[in-house]
């Protein structure tokens, strides 16, 4: 079993949904992470930070983050720094694995403060067998891609 520390964040800014779409949202979430701790045996306790996130843990090798859209959500994973050397290199590898789809599924990389980011979106009417699929693919992408970067900057 791997480890994935995930943090839910409650997200209200953006555009302006109804209560009731906002609820739906949330209860999809947190019914779908309270059921997939469930199947894998992982006692679930979620106590709310300070930003009124909340610390999940499954399994992996970097922090996961899912935040609540309207509608949708987002992962997200931090999966290394970007490099100092070869940038230009480091660029068109992750624009061709975009584009290709390559160790990224229907996940993208990005950049944020030189770093470089994993992220899904996943629709908010997903059911939760397609939820765990996208979740457990997610952790195999995020896992990939902190071993790829290390092992180009050793």
């Amino acid at each position: 079993m791997r480890e994935i520390s995930i943090s839910v964040i409650k997200v209200r800014e953006g555009l302006e949904f109804g209560r009731a779409q906002k609820r739906k949202v949330f209860l999809v979430l947190d019914n779908h992470l309270v059921a997939l701790y469930k199947e894998l045996g992982i006692p679930l306790s979620l106590e709310q930070q300070d930003d009124k996130s909340y610390l999940i843990h499954i399994q992996a090798k970097a922090q996961m983050t899912v935040r609540e859209l309207f509608p949708g959500m987002l992962f997200s994973a931090f999966v290394g720094p970007l490099p100092e050397e070869e940038k230009e290199e480091a660029f068109m590898h992750l624009m061709q694995a975009n584009l290709l789809g390559q160790s990224t599924g229907r996940s993208r990389l990005g950049i944020s403060n030189k770093q470089i980011v994993l992220t899904l979106y996943i629709p908010d009417d997903v059911d939760y067998r397609r939820f765990k699929e996208d979740v457990e693919e997610f952790a195999n992408y995020v896992d990939y891609w902190h071993e790829e970067l290390k092992r180009k900057a050793a």
